[in-house]
C-alpha cells in the first residue's frame, strides 16, 4: 500500500523527516564568516529550506526539500514506474535514509537505494572534456548502442 494512502505510515514518515532534519530538537549550526568557521543558533526558517549547516542533523536538504523527495518517491511507486532510487552527494545519507523508508513503509522489498558520493567535490571545469559529445542514454536512430558508457 503507498505510504501517502496510509495514515499510520505517513505519521511515521513525517517523524523521521523532523528527525533527519532535527528541527524539532534542534541543534546548532555552522557559518562561515570572515574566513573563519562559526557556531551559530539553529535558525528554523533556515533549516526548513535547508539553507544551514546543520551541527549534528542527517542531512543538509531541510524539512521542505525532503517532503518534496517523499512526495517523488510515493509518485514513482503509486505509478509503477520501475528501478531504483539514487542519492549523489550523499554528506550524511538523510536522503537515502529518507527513501529506504519509504520503501519499507509499502512494502517494497525490490527495489534498491543506491548512495554515490566522490568525497572530494566536484572536478574542475575541463574546456576540452566539455567539447565531448554526451553519451547516449537510450537506443536511438542515430546510434548503434544502448550503453551507458560514454564519455564524462
Amino acid at each position: 500500500m503507498p505510504a501517502s494512502n496510509n495514515s499510520d505510515a505517513r505519521r511515521y514518515l513525517d517523524l523521521l523527516r523532523h528527525a533527519l532534519g532535527r528541527d524539532r530538537f534542534p541543534d546548532a549550526r555552522y557559518e562561515m564568516s570572515s574566513g573563519s568557521l562559526q557556531l551559530m543558533p539553529f535558525g528554523p526558517a533556515l533549516r526548513a529550506q535547508g539553507r544551514d549547516w546543520p551541527l549534528e542533523a542527517v542531512t543538509m536538504v531541510g524539512t521542505k526539500r525532503l517532503e518534496n523527495l517523499e512526495n517523488c518517491c510515493c509518485t514513482v511507486l503509486e505509478e509503477g514506474i520501475r528501478g531504483d532510487f539514487v542519492e549523489t552527494g550523499v554528506w550524511r545519507g538523510g536522503c537515502g535514509i529518507l527513501m529506504r523508508l519509504v520503501l519499507a513503509t509499502t512494502g517494497d522489498e525490490i527495489r534498491k537505494v543506491w548512495l554515490f558520493d566522490s568525497f572530494a567535490g566536484l572536478p574542475k571545469p575541463d574546456a576540452s572534456r566539455s567539447q565531448r559529445p554526451m553519451p547516449c542514454y537510450y537506443r536511438c536512430a542515430s546510434c548503434s548502442h544502448d550503453s551507458l558508457e560514454g564519455p564524462l
